[in-house]
């Protein structure tokens, strides 16, 4: 149902080395997602997205944007930096996996299934991540075209 990912490596480790909060990971995750959608992120549409007030939006932009995640200029569209995507789409890979795993293989209604994901991605190590992607492939590997780096399920051969 929700496809699953290609993990690049990022994990709970790589969130702290970073210093990212679960909340700006959640920011991040927003904005990437609407980016995929619109091409354009406004503040509005995170604050929406989020279910917060465009102040919140500001603090956390302020914040990604001293980490060089993000650009930003007060009334101006958000864009993400090259590591700043690179992140997000590791964070959105991640909860798809985790989702995917909860849905199709336990059964959990999709709702439940996102709710619960966007609060394990944050927390689940790399080795978890790597056992549920083996588990999702070997029980229906027609989910899964690629896996984690050093694992492919391609017979060796980048899907890039």
């Amino acid at each position: 149902m929700f496809g699953i990912p290609n993990i690049r490596g990022y994990a709970p480790q790589g969130r702290k080395s970073m210093s990212l909060t679960e909340s700006m990971e959640d920011y991040l995750e927003a904005i990437y997602e609407i980016e995929q959608s619109k091409k354009v992120v406004r503040v509005r549409d995170v604050a929406r997205k989020l279910g917060v007030t465009m102040p919140s939006v500001n603090g956390a932009l302020k914040n990604l944007e001293a980490k060089g995640l993000i650009n930003h200029e007060k009334y101006e569209y958000i864009e993400l930096t090259k590591a700043g995507a690179s992140c997000a789409a590791q964070i959105s890979e991640n909860h798809q996996l985790i989702a995917t795993f909860l849905h199709d293989i336990l059964g959990v209604d999709v709702a439940t299934a996102e709710q619960d994901a966007c609060k394990l991605e944050h927390d689940l190590s790399v080795k978890t991540l790597d056992k549920l992607t083996d588990y999702i492939r070997a029980n229906d590997s027609s989910r899964v075209k690629e896996c984690h780096p050093g694992r492919p399920s391609n017979g060796g051969k980048s899907g890039d």
